[in-house]
């Protein structure tokens, strides 16, 4: 049983994997940021986790919050996670939310670090480095919901250059 649990957690972290490795091909070496994030949140785990948190998103000058929920496979512990990142490839603030696919890698006893690469299915790429206080060991693949607050809609003009 531990065997068929391994193997899945192995293949759905290629498939996500080779997933977000065709999305961050297509940014170029000098692709410039569109945004940043900095995220605070948890997670805890047994081989299935989940993760929740909060966040803001630096957009254009304009500071936005959003939530973060989630679940993921390959991940063992219970830790404090704080992460930040350059976000790639938003057009407009209605590209942020939605569902991401992720995989990441890290390890902390006490204190640690992991990293992330996410992409939703807007195209958004969002890289993560993470400072973790806790215990936690993951290589794992993980399926996350990010939901922004409100804004104001994306304008024609947005829309026209996507």
């Amino acid at each position: 049983m531990m065997q068929i649990a391994a193997m899945t957690v192995l293949a759905l972290a290629l498939g996500a994997s080779e997933q977000l490795e065709l999305g961050s091909r297509q940014l170029p070496e000098t692709q410039l940021m569109d945004g940043s994030v900095s995220i605070t949140g948890g997670v805890v785990a047994l081989g299935v986790g989940f993760l929740w948190g909060h966040g803001t998103l630096t957009y254009q000058g304009q500071q936005l919050g959003f939530k973060v929920r989630g679940m993921d496979l390959g991940d063992v512990g219970a830790a404090h996670i704080r992460a930040e990142g350059p976000v790639y490839k938003m057009s407009c603030l209605d590209d942020f939310s939605g569902t991401y696919t992720a995989v990441s890698t890290g390890a902390a006893i006490a204190v640690g670090e992991s990293a992330a690469l996410m992409q939703n299915e807007h195209g958004v790429v969002i890289e993560l480095k993470s400072g973790v206080a806790g215990i936690r060991f993951n290589l794992s693949a993980s399926r996350l919901h990010i939901t922004l607050a409100k804004h104001n809609a994306c304008s024609d003009t947005d829309s026209l250059r996507r």
